[in-house]
């Protein structure tokens, strides 16, 4: 399995949906399909044992539904993945109450079939992964005051309040390598922007796919072109369309 790659659990009860969705994100760049089940209880195991970075969960399945799957990991203290609901159903309560009782968790509800709009749909859902990922990844380490940056042959031991962009450039997309840029240097780096970001402190923040600033540089948000400007850097930074609520919530 790809290490780069999202991790992506599909639990669907119905094999013809279930099977044509693992090809679609086994076909993407970012995702691939690391684990499928039908049922309740096999999804149940399937996330305990594989903790997914996501999940295509179907609201009904055999033996339960979404809900009750998602209540039993609560309660057995599993962590929750990003959750993307797929279903048929037309009545609005199902919606609402995923969005109401776990809107922490589900990251976006599609309406089956929905293949039709495929190629915009998943890009939507990895930038929803990708936020889910940068809301939570503090949650999970205590931070030093040296960040560790291993280029091809050195290795830098840099404050964090030094880096003020981080980008994964064209040349660098799917190496697993990005770029750091400091007060100082512009370090090609071997580790990935999810893994970095989780080494570093609550005022990094992603305004993209490929991108995330340290706010404490921040010198303007231009809302028309949705562009920020950096101190230290006069390249405008793209901030892409599912990111700007993120960032309107931090600096507002």
């Amino acid at each position: 399995m790809n290490s780069k790659k999202l991790n992506i659990c599909v639990i669907d009860d119905e094999d013809d949906i279930r099977k044509i969705l693992c090809e679609a994100i086994n076909e993407t760049e970012e995702m691939e399909v690391s684990g499928e089940a039908d049922s309740y209880e096999t999804g149940l195991a399937l996330i305990s044992t594989l903790e997914p970075d996501a999940v295509f969960l179907d609201i009904k399945l055999i033996e339960g539904d979404a809900f009750q799957l998602m209540d039993t990991l609560k309660r057995r203290g599993v962590k929750i993945p990003a959750i993307i609901l797929n279903t048929g159903y037309s009545e609005f309560e199902y919606v609402q109450r995923s969005i109401n009782e776990y809107r922490d968790h589900v990251i976006m509800v599609l309406k089956k079939p929905f293949w039709e709009n495929w190629n915009d749909t998943k890009n939507k859902i990895v930038d929803a992964i990708i936020l889910f990922q940068s809301k939570n990844k503090r949650k999970k380490k205590a931070y030093t005051d040296r960040v560790i940056l291993r280029s091809e042959n050195d290795t830098y031991f840099v404050s964090p309040n030094e880096i003020y962009y981080i980008e994964i450039p064209h040349e660098l997309k799917s190496t697993g390598k990005v770029k750091v840029y400091t007060s100082q240097n512009a370090i090609v780096v071997n580790r990935t922007l999810t893994n970095l970001e989780e080494d570093l402190p609550d005022s990094f923040i992603r305004v993209s796919r490929y991108a995330s600033i340290n706010l404490d540089y921040l010198l303007k948000f231009n809302h028309s072109d949705h562009v920020i400007y950096l101190h230290n850097s006069e390249k405008a930074i793209g901030v892409g369309q599912n990111y700007i609520k993120s960032l309107m919530e931090r600096i507002s």
